[in-house]
């Protein structure tokens, strides 16, 4: 059923006479000025956290290089130089979960959370096996030194 334009405009007269279409605007215009500021305080937030994690994140792949370039694959050859390397790929580690999961709160903040979620990951990951590595080969020696400690006592213990 269709309705002639005066029937529609005695329909709303009530509410354009209450003043309801100004009212109406105010309201759209503020909760559209809330959003614009929430949104523009969401970016500040998270760029002032990706300026955090930019600036962590360099620092922590130098020290990862450096740790993968002093022990390289093979290159672990003594007891001391096994627990050095064992130290200070632990602080590594410790350091990596650090920027993870500061920079995992910053995803949230993102509206790509998954895939900033999945980059993040992706380096913690490759450095990850990069220490992994280390601590592996210095466990092995660590390991293997022991043995052969228990070996020699054996040794001395059927001679004597």
């Amino acid at each position: 059923m269709l309705t002639s334009g005066k029937s529609l405009r005695r329909l709303h007269e009530p509410f354009i006479e209450k003043g309801f279409t100004m009212k109406f605007a105010f309201r759209s215009t503020s909760v559209f000025g809330l959003a614009a500021f929430s949104l523009s305080m969401f970016f500040q937030t998270a760029n002032a956290m990706d300026e955090q994690d930019k600036a962590a994140l360099p620092q922590l792949n130098r020290t990862i290089t450096s740790l993968d370039k002093a022990y390289a694959a093979g290159s672990i050859q003594t007891l001391t130089m096994a627990e050095q390397a064992l130290t200070e790929t632990e602080n590594a580690k410790i350091t990596l979960q650090k920027w993870y999961v500061q920079s995992e709160l910053a995803c949230y903040e993102k509206f790509f959370v998954t895939y900033c979620l999945n980059g993040i990951k992706l380096i913690r990951r490759n450095n990850n096996d990069i220490l992994q590595r280390i601590t592996v080969e210095a466990k092995a020696l660590q390991r293997k030194q022991h043995i052969e400690e228990l070996d020699e006592k054996l040794k001395e213990k059927k001679t004597s």
